[in-house]
């Protein structure tokens, strides 16, 4: 049987004691650090719950629009009260913690047009920065569309928008017409999308220069685009 002196017992003891008073704050660090993340994961998943929600809801309320309404002498599309979905978020603050540094929608985000075969027509729509969006955002708005058919021209293609938080700035919103012209077309029905994409390198670069606040849209491949024309060949 090993005897330990007393000596040698206090030693123990106080070693024990030190390493007890060590790992409290470690263990309570720890808790900080996944309380933390759990933090952050609960930000990012509202951030992107609430982009998705906002464009789903611009998809349901413009598929009942006609969008002879946005094309008329009413432009008014720089008042965040012309879109619907501003209801939903006039009264609400932006998540602390949060800055809101990408995000865009267009409305009315679904639109449908008939026509024959050679014939021409202009579909209206309005190009925003989202809720909350606090940078200048530089991007390329693309078609996308089958070129056997149709001729498809967006003015502008080129967009910088401003920041819709803590105030609305000028370029906040932005008018975008989609012209196109239906060449020997079957009988059927067609769509056009349009999404966002990198802007041109020069501009890219223009614009870094000039605004402290600005990013380039990331390429994105949405489910579903930020605008489709459905275009119906009688």
């Amino acid at each position: 049987m090993i005897k330990i002196s007393k000596d040698k017992k206090g030693a123990i003891k106080l070693i024990a004691f030190l390493l007890f008073v060590l790992l409290i704050p470690l263990f309570f660090i720890a808790a900080s650090i996944l309380d933390s993340s759990k933090a952050n994961k609960i930000s990012i998943a509202f951030a992107i719950n609430e982009s998705k929600e906002l464009k789903q809801n611009e998809e349901l309320l413009s598929i009942n629009s006609e969008n002879e309404n946005f094309a008329s002498a009413l432009e008014d599309y720089k008042n965040p009260e012309f879109y619907p979905t501003y209801a939903n978020y006039k009264n609400k603050k932006a998540p602390e913690g949060r800055i809101g540094i990408w995000g865009l929608g267009i409305y009315p985000a679904r639109q449908e047009r008939s026509v024959h075969a050679g014939e021409e027509f202009t579909a209206v729509a309005y190009l925003h920065a989202s809720w909350f969006v606090q940078t200048y955002q530089g991007l390329t708005l693309k078609a996308d569309y089958d070129s056997r058919y149709f001729d498809v021209s967006l003015s502008p293609d080129i967009v910088l928008l401003g920041p819709s938080y803590p105030s609305f700035s000028e370029e906040w919103a932005q008018k975008i017409l989609v012209k196109v012209r239906t060449k020997d077309a079957p009988k059927g029905t067609y769509n056009i999308a349009i999404n966002p994409t990198l802007p041109p390198f020069e501009k890219d670069e223009e614009w870094r220069a000039s605004h402290k606040n600005y990013v380039s849209a990331a390429p994105i491949i949405p489910e579903e685009p930020y605008l489709k024309i459905t275009v119906n060949v009688k």
